[in-house]
């Protein structure tokens, strides 16, 4: 049986790590570049990785269409979110994201 991965409403208020840490370790300031940008992406997605919700900010981020194409959701960079739907999903006929491998 697919997952379909919904829209979760509230997730962020459910005590994700990421709450009050300063909004420039997720998204990249004008100009940024190597390799302060791995340092950056590095601290943000170890503060993604001891999150309580993580699973759910990820899943919700995917669900977005097209999601945003920057930032760090879930762990993961707006690359590594794409290459993530190529890897697990697929459009139905209805343009809703399935999960194309089994919910066990």
């Amino acid at each position: 049986m697919p997952v379909v991965l919904a829209p979760l409403s509230r997730w962020d208020g459910r005590g994700a790590a990421c709450a009050g840490e300063d909004t420039e370790l997720f998204f990249a300031p004008d100009g940024e570049r190597q390799p302060v940008r791995a340092i950056r992406e590095k601290k943000a997605k170890e503060v993604c990785g001891r999150c309580p919700v993580r699973a759910e900010c990820l899943a919700s981020e995917l669900w977005r269409r097209p999601g945003l194409q920057h930032g760090i959701f879930g762990g993961l960079t707006a690359e590594e979110r794409v290459a993530l739907r190529k890897q697990l999903m697929r459009r139905d006929g209805q343009g809703v994201f399935v999960a194309v491998r089994d919910a066990a």
